[in-house]
């Protein structure tokens, strides 16, 4: 008995301690808690709560948005055996292929040709980043237009010009997400150049003109000199184009509206069905939980190579 109440007076004694020095630290710069307190309040009222409150609502059974009573983890059994779900999350990760595969590699390659171009590089640079200037929603519109798939439409009408068979683009489940994905990369491949542009300035030409006296070519020093250099951003940005595919909304519903038949439906659009479609705020939580954890993992990842990237330079 006596341990324990010696236990409890120092634990005691300890919070109180830390409380002491939290009331002297904010009366030292009273002021500048004060002016941070809005900032602080703004946060936890429009970004904490509605996490939490989503988190719980994942484990209530809801009718509309009205909570009910507690079903632990019958929302996400209910949402995981759901195939509608298999299919939206098989969509997202070949939303995430396709990102991979339009959205990393060409700004690469394009990063490269206007760093070893010597004439016209400010309008080639101002060029390729002009359409991320653009809102996604009109990039996504003009695109719709062009991938019309009547004999009218633009695309087709080039395709019938050359001999070539027309195309149902968008309506063609098979080729519907490759596409938008390849309208997204066009907006936003200029900004992931001009990264790359700029990490490439720190290339010691050292190094190159001793390639260049040991006889290698333009394609030789960029194997052995330029793509070392770049390979911590390279992974990187990667990884961060891997994460923002999870959250692709603005396309998709702007083009296809996830058709057809749910074949471009990401996993947003789900939680947006679920909420305003179905109105069941419980099964939307429950996959709004499902997808940070996802994108989590993903951010751990990202943020670990970020910083063992920055310890390499």
């Amino acid at each position: 008995m006596k341990q324990e109440i010696a236990v409890n007076t120092n634990s005691k004694i300890k919070s109180s301690g830390i409380c002491s020095k939290i009331i002297k630290t904010v009366k030292k710069d009273w002021a500048g808690w004060l002016m941070l307190a809005p900032c602080v309040l703004a946060f936890l009222i429009f970004s904490w709560q509605p996490i939490v409150t989503t988190i719980i609502t994942s484990f209530y059974e809801t009718t509309g948005f009205e909570v009910g009573k507690f079903v632990g983890l019958d929302n996400y059994i209910s949402v995981v055996t759901d195939s509608h779900f298999i299919t939206t999350v098989v969509n997202t990760f070949e939303y995430a292929l396709w990102s991979f595969i339009f959205g990393c590699i060409p700004p690469i390659i394009i990063a490269v040709f206007l760093n070893e171009i010597t004439f016209m590089k400010g309008y080639l640079r101002a060029a390729v980043y002009m359409p991320n200037m653009i809102p996604g929603v009109a990039i996504a519109l003009m695109w719709t237009i062009m991938f019309d798939p009547s004999e009218g439409g633009l695309l087709n009408m080039l395709l019938g010009a050359l001999g070539f068979e027309t195309s149902m683009w968008l309506n063609d489940p098979d080729k519907v997400i490759e596409l938008i994905v390849l309208t997204m990369a066009w907006r936003g491949i200029g900004s992931t150049v001009i990264i790359y542009i700029a990490n490439l300035q720190g290339v010691n030409h050292d190094l190159y003109e001793a390639a260049t006296l040991d006889g290698a070519g333009i394609f030789k020093r960029i194997r052995h000199v330029t793509l070392p250099h770049m390979s911590g951003l390279i992974k990187v940005m990667m990884l961060l184009n891997i994460i923002n595919s999870f959250k692709i909304y603005d396309e998709p519903i702007s083009m296809t509206g996830g058709g057809p038949s749910y074949a471009s439906q990401t996993l947003t659009m789900l939680i947006q069905d679920y909420a305003f479609t179905y109105f069941r705020a419980d099964k939307a939580a429950a996959v709004g939980v499902l997808l940070a954890l996802l994108l989590g993992v993903f951010s751990i990842v990202y943020f670990k190579y970020n910083m063992s990237s920055e310890e390499g330079e």
